[in-house]
């Protein structure tokens, strides 16, 4: 079996609903993707195309309307939607009932934000769910987003939890993406097999671009050991003056860590807010940590060694 997907989503969630009940009866599972870019590229849902299962695709952005009007009209049972989710806690029903598609076997969200509280809205539950997570911030960090739309991101572990609280067990990380089943849809003696919450981190920590992660061994590739080093500094001066939300920024903002580095505010001796001027209030607001994630996310540093 060949994968479209960026990296492999796309057979582990067929061979999960393979063993689900639904699976079992119908050969062909019902396919909902949002964020289908053009049908093609990293394309989470052409392989159950090419296999003839009916599929609903929706992408918002209008440059792709061509090749996807091309996949609607040489895929009989592939509808494609031209329109941006609705940022409301019913927004994937919504989408739904205005196709006619009916509650997805298997779901992929990736619309690059907003995706934590549609799923958590969600009432029409697939039985199998790919969504993708803000990839910026530590995996082990407990952190939802107080805005709902574009660009608006919850973590790994926060994700997760909200999967499970709404009946979910954790299959596998892959790249952004949480893949995740429902417990009652499994056929009695399958093979699925479930991971925990502390494997999940594990998995989604080789993939983590948060800030410290990504720039300082990007910036420092050649010596980790001092780049590492300047991370603690920097997170010590700010946590000793009580500048958490600077802090905050600093781990979930990987262009303010990069800036900072490169000089474009005012150094590494002067780390109070006036650094972060160009950031809106809101967008500040929204990357708030608490004290105790500050400590969770300053020990990851240590990994950077």
């Amino acid at each position: 079996m060949r994968s479209y997907s960026h990296a492999g989503q796309d057979l582990i969630a067929f061979q999960a609903w393979s063993q689900t009940h639904n699976g079992k009866v119908n050969g062909r599972p019902k396919v909902f993707e949002s964020g289908a870019h053009d049908g093609h590229y990293n394309s989470n849902s052409k392989f159950f195309r090419e296999m003839g299962a009916p599929c609903l695709l929706v992408e918002a952005d209008e440059t792709h309307a061509e090749s996807l009007g091309l996949v609607e009209i040489s895929e009989p049972r592939t509808n494609c939607l031209y329109s941006p989710i609705p940022y409301k806690y019913d927004g994937l029903e919504s989408i739904f009932e205005t196709a006619k598609h009916g509650t997805p076997d298997i779901m992929f969200l990736d619309i690059d934000g907003g995706e934590f509280h549609l799923v958590r809205g969600l009432s029409m539950l697939p039985n199998i769910i790919c969504i993708e997570c803000e990839i910026r911030i530590p995996p082990m960090i407990s952190y939802v987003p107080k805005l709902f739309g574009h660009g608006h991101q919850a973590s790994v572990v926060s994700t997760a939890k909200m999967l499970i609280a709404k009946g979910y067990e954790i299959l596998d990380y892959r790249f952004r993406d949480i893949i995740a089943i429902r417990k009652n849809s499994l056929m009695p003696n399958s093979s699925v097999c479930a991971i925990t919450v502390p494997e999940l981190i594990e998995r989604a920590s080789r993939f983590s671009l948060d800030p410290i992660n990504t720039f300082f061994k990007l910036k420092y590739r050649d010596d980790p050991h001092n780049a590492a080093n300047i991370a603690k500094g920097m997170l010590d001066k700010l946590i000793c003056n009580d500048c958490l939300e600077t802090a905050a920024i600093l781990l979930g903002n990987c262009q303010s860590v990069f800036g900072l580095l490169c000089g474009n505010t005012r150094g590494l001796t002067d780390l109070g807010d006036a650094n972060f001027a160009d950031m809106t209030t809101d967008w500040k607001e929204s990357w708030r940590l608490s004290l105790d994630e500050l400590i969770l996310s300053y020990g990851y540093l240590h990994q950077c060694k």
